[in-house]
């Protein structure tokens, strides 16, 4: 038990250490996204509260309608590797999985557990969506510890057969997370907890104009916080946040505090961001590289649910996610997105466990040849440095500044 509570408590003193240094984190609603996270985590770890380990990719209307306290497990891999807390992760590869393929995600997520990081939840909910390995690894877990689990089947195509199966699975999931919890569901609590969705999603979208229409604000390691929050969205304590962010921004605006006083390009950086590799992105920020937009951030947007019809309305929002489904939808996106954006450059990372990204190199550079923007693609990984060379990485970023500063001149 003692190794237990040491693991877990480090976990947890190290996100607070981080938390005592505000002016680290001088912009107030990012702050108090991390406060929220530590919050939720410290009721797992501190007060042993029982909660349900969800995919980042599962409806969060339903479980805050619930009432669940819930865990998105691919954040706290995120910052538990930021950390430092989750590494080494041979003994994983080696003693439990059997083979070197598993994304470091997979292996980050059952290293949280086999090592005690957390202690077990009392059921999990996953989501095939974009990522193969998050939901093997996640029933990986459920088998080896004896877990209840619900499975989230999305479809490749969003028709009319699709959103009817997709809204019967979600009602058979309010019915498994309420029998799981000893309470009945009811449905006015979804729809209010949809309506406090979508005001949310009124301040994100008023967010993403003001990051398409002005230089940008916030440098990219800012940013990072609010990609994963929208598997918050149904909380009251979200929309506060966003708004407080909206007003954040249009204030930074107003008094023209740009990210980059001097001026940067504006890139977009598409596949996964190798979050555990700070240098990166400081590197980054030296050679003026912003990013007013991200695919896993764009990715995570939705048009307004329907109120009256929620799980109808859910399952429109989770067939219509552009990296659910065909290559097009990615190429779609990201043409949109340059367009809108008025973007200069697209940073696409192959993480190497990511099989959903690696394989629309040539056709998303196509379509980016087309529009005349230069085009970079980076090999890496999101979470390992042996499979991730930081020196080589910051060699072909240099070399695509030149590039732009040939194109667009020197900044």
């Amino acid at each position: 038990m003692a190794t237990t509570r040491s693991a877990r408590d480090k976990y947890l003193a190290r996100f607070r250490a981080l938390l005592r240094f505000p002016n680290l984190i001088p912009v107030a609603p990012i702050y108090r996204i991390l406060e929220l996270n530590c919050a939720d985590l410290a009721k797992v770890i501190e007060e042993e509260r029982p909660y349900c380990a969800a995919s980042v990719f599962a409806p969060s209307e339903i479980l805050a309608a619930a009432d669940v306290h819930y865990l998105p497990l691919e954040p706290v891999l995120a910052m538990a590797g930021q950390f430092g807390i989750i590494k080494e992760l041979n003994d994983v590869r080696h003693g439990l999985l059997g083979f070197d393929t598993a994304c470091v995600s997979g292996r980050s997520l059952v290293a949280l557990y086999t090592r005690e990081i957390l202690p077990l939840p009392k059921y999990l909910v996953s989501c095939s969506h974009m990522c193969d390995d998050s939901m093997k690894s996640f029933n990986f877990l459920a088998s080896h510890f004896g877990l209840p689990i619900f499975n989230l089947d999305i479809p490749f195509e969003a028709d009319e057969v699709a959103r009817g199966y997709v809204a019967d699975q979600l009602r058979e999931l309010a019915e498994f997370v309420c029998r799981h919890e000893g309470r009945s569901f009811d449905l006015d609590r979804l729809r209010r907890a949809v309506a406090l969705s979508n005001a949310t999603n009124r301040h994100r979208e008023a967010f993403f104009e003001l990051c398409r229409s002005h230089p940008p604000v916030l440098k990219l390691s800012e940013n990072l916080s609010t990609y994963p929050l929208y598997i918050k969205f149904g909380r009251p304590e979200v929309e506060a946040i966003y708004a407080d962010l909206v007003a954040v921004v249009r204030d930074a605006v107003a008094r023209e505090k740009w990210a980059y006083p001097g001026g940067a390009y504006r890139l977009m950086w598409m596949g996964m961001i190798p979050l555990v590799f700070p240098k990166l992105f400081s590197f980054m920020d030296q050679l003026a590289f912003s990013f007013p937009s991200t695919e896993l951030m764009v990715h995570s947007r939705c048009d307004p649910i329907d109120e009256r019809d929620p799980f109808a309305g859910l399952a429109e929002k989770l067939l219509r996610y552009p990296l659910v489904g065909r290559s097009q939808r990615r190429v779609d996106l990201a043409t949109r997105i340059v367009k809108e954006s008025r973007l200069e450059g697209v940073i696409h990372f192959n993480h190497r466990g990511c099989m959903a990204f690696n394989g629309d190199n040539f056709i998303l550079r196509e379509a980016c040849q087309s529009l005349g923007v230069p085009f970079m693609t980076v090999d890496g990984d999101i979470g390992l440095e042996e499979h991730c060379s930081i020196e080589r990485m910051q060699s072909d970023l240099s070399n695509f500044r030149q590039v732009l500063e040939a194109r667009y001149g020197a900044r």
